[in-house]
């Protein structure tokens, strides 16, 4: 999961898996387990519980956002200043976090599910002025996120030329069920969603892993930072915060759907050859071949009649050996030749010389 955290933060986001051996589509709605990210604009909201005057010809602050999460804009005159910090808090590491207590007399003491949020982040970015002597508060970015467990509806699912396309996909919130002896939590939702499942180690772990170095730190800019940047603040170094943390929780969706041995049944279209016969295309050939096997078959049977036909088409020395003869009174000639059998023709053939006059 962490990969696909830093393949979100990065654009990194690798092809989606899938098995399909043609074209498939999935015409229903399918829903499994994912993430989500609700993000807003805290900016104003903490720089007001800030004294203004640590941002004037002073060393600046560390800031709390509404939502709890320890932040940096610390600096120091023509040293260094704080250009990118990011922090986060775990949500899960206390029981109101996720549970209400229905009745707080009553010895059993039953939770009430609430939204199962993990863990809750926050971003400040502000623009590099090298060489400064105070930190500009106009320049100050800083988004809150909250990230959560979530039901992630698919519909209009499609696989063409290899490649999977979604023509929908919503988050829908959950609420979280009691968590089982095997350490199974079970997620409910409104009517229309099914039960779906997952570790509560699982969720540690990522919560875990937003709180530690690899995910959170402070980036600093100038010519003596006072420590080498920490965390992943180099992915909020452009454009929208917001969509960059949108991104990495529908990496972590993607991740988790692409791991889990979860099958959507859907339909495939396959190729089938079909060969269609246009017999009254066929009449003219098939008859040319029927008069041409009658015409030679006529050939044979008037060669057969008679006998004493020689073919004596193989050679050309034959027709040197003819001579025309005309008969008086009969405008009618014929060729005629003294040579009686291809035997005594290839002995004259070859006891005769020609040339041209």
């Amino acid at each position: 999961m962490e990969g696909a955290i830093y393949r979100g933060l990065f654009g990194l986001d690798s092809p989606v898996l899938f098995k399909c051996s043609s074209t498939c589509s999935w015409n229903e709605t399918y829903v499994s387990l994912g993430f989500m990210s609700t993000c807003s604009d805290v900016t104003n909201a903490t720089l007001r519980t800030v004294n203004a005057s640590l941002f004037d010809r002073g060393p600046g602050a560390y800031v709390l956002t509404p939502g709890g999460v320890n932040l940096s804009a610390v600096y120091s005159v023509t040293a260094y200043m704080t250009v990118m910090s990011v922090g986060a808090r775990t949500l899960m590491k206390g029981e109101e976090h996720w549970y209400s207590w229905a009745d707080q007399d009553a010895p059993s003491r039953k939770p009430v599910p609430e939204r199962p949020y993990i863990a809750r982040l926050a971003v400040l970015r502000t623009a590099s002025r090298p060489g400064s002597v105070s930190l500009n508060l106009d320049t100050i970015e800083i988004v809150e996120c909250d990230i959560s467990l979530s039901a992630s509806r698919l519909s209009d699912v499609r696989v063409s030329a290899n490649a999977l396309s979604i023509g929908k996909a919503e988050n829908v919130p959950l609420l979280p069920g009691n968590p089982t002896s095997e350490g199974i939590t079970v997620m409910l939702n409104q009517t229309g969603t099914p039960v779906l499942r997952i570790s509560i180690n699982d969720i540690f772990a990522i919560s875990d892993f937003f709180e530690s170095p690899r995910f959170k730190g402070n980036m600093y800019g100038g010519e003596s930072p006072p420590s080498a940047p920490q965390g992943v603040g180099y992915a909020f170094r452009r454009g929208n915060m917001s969509e960059v943390v949108h991104n990495m929780t529908r990496s972590m969706t993607d991740q988790l759907r692409s791991t889990f041995n979860v099958t959507a049944t859907g339909m495939t279209i396959s190729p089938v050859v079909f060969v269609q016969a246009r017999w009254e295309w066929l009449v003219a050939p098939i008859a040319v071949q029927l008069a041409g096997a009658v015409f030679l078959g006529l050939v044979l049977l008037r060669a057969a009649r008679n006998n004493d036909l020689q073919p004596w088409k193989s050679s050309s020395v034959a027709l040197l050996q003819h001579q025309v003869v005309g008969e008086t009174g009969i405008d009618v000639v014929t060729l005629h030749s003294k040579v009686g059998s291809i035997s005594e023709l290839k002995e004259m053939a070859k006891s005769t010389k020609a040339r041209l006059a």
